[in-house]
């Protein structure tokens, strides 16, 4: 028995040496990769739901551009309509300003004050003041109307009543009407409208003057009412004067950094995104180029 196994021993290999329990510690994680359900179940998640993730994206990101471009047509549409309407207002304005120009009380009032007794000019200067009122009570927008009448050194307001010539208003308007300033001139702040007769002499200065001054308040109302978001905001900017309202405070901030970009741009009205302060904050951008020059969104 024992020369049997000497014998059957020679011709067998020694064993191997194994680690414990009888695995090759160094062939185990790829038997495991290999073999594991867990390793197939990720290889099939993988394989299933990363298209659909990637879809998924796809799609998010094409409604996002979509429902931004539908925002963006939209507010160009309203901008538009707005920029529209305040035109029309100022045409009705000037309108109302040669009226009042061709009155015949004006100018009985103008030419022959010293001839008309104490019945006669107030009576004329109460109806004046009445139609000053009315149609500063037709339009919103309107703030006071003055009418300067240098020959009798008399200024009717529809605000104020009768008082003396103010020199200063009628001097800034005659000077920015004889330079051809627009049909909106800005002054202290505000936006202003105005008309004269010229006088038959050359150089001589006109005997009355219209000054209408626009309600910066109202106008900074009728912005705000653009606002659809709470982080939106709306300016005007009127290209010939150079006056700018903005319909909130932070919104005239970004508007006095980003305003020389867009008087170089060619859109009447558009809808940008910038950030003020670490904020994302969408504006929108109103430019009147004056009756005629008014170009659309490219």
């Amino acid at each position: 028995m024992t020369s049997f196994l000497a014998r059957g021993g020679a011709n067998v290999r020694p064993r191997e040496k194994r680690g414990i329990g009888g695995w090759d510690l160094f062939r185990i994680p790829v038997k495991l990769w290999r073999n594991t359900i867990f390793a197939r179940l990720v290889i099939m998640h993988l394989i299933v739901v990363l298209p659909i993730i990637l879809l998924g994206i796809y799609l998010y990101n094409w409604s996002y551009r979509n429902a931004g471009e539908e925002i963006s047509r939209n507010t160009l549409a309203q901008l538009h309509s707005y920029l529209r309407d305040l035109n029309r207002e100022i045409e009705w304005l000037e309108i109302q300003q040669f009226d009042l120009l061709q009155e015949n009380q004006l100018h009985k009032i103008a030419v022959i004050w010293e001839l008309m007794d104490n019945i006669e000019r107030r009576e004329s200067i109460q109806y004046m003041l009445h139609r000053l009122t009315s149609i500063q009570g037709s339009s919103a927008f309107i703030k006071d109307i003055y009418v300067h009448i240098r020959s009798i050194d008399k200024t009717l307001s529809a605000e104020n009543g009768v008082y003396a010539f103010d020199r200063k208003r009628y001097d800034d308007m005659r000077s920015a009407l004889t330079a051809g300033a627009g049909r909106l001139i800005k002054r202290d702040g505000s936006l202003h409208l105005g008309v004269y007769k010229p006088d038959g002499k050359t150089g001589e200065e006109p005997d009355v003057l219209i000054q209408i001054e626009l309600d910066s308040g109202e106008l900074r109302e009728s912005l705000s009412q653009l606002n659809v978001y709470p982080e939106s905001g709306s300016f005007l900017i009127d290209d010939e004067s150079g006056f700018m309202l903005a319909s909130d405070e932070a919104t005239r901030s970004a508007g006095s950094i980003i305003t020389p970009t867009v008087r170089t741009s060619p859109p009447a009205a558009g809808r940008r995104e910038a950030r003020l302060r670490g904020k994302s904050r969408t504006w929108s951008a109103i430019i009147r180029r004056g009756p005629g020059r008014t170009k659309g969104p490219s």
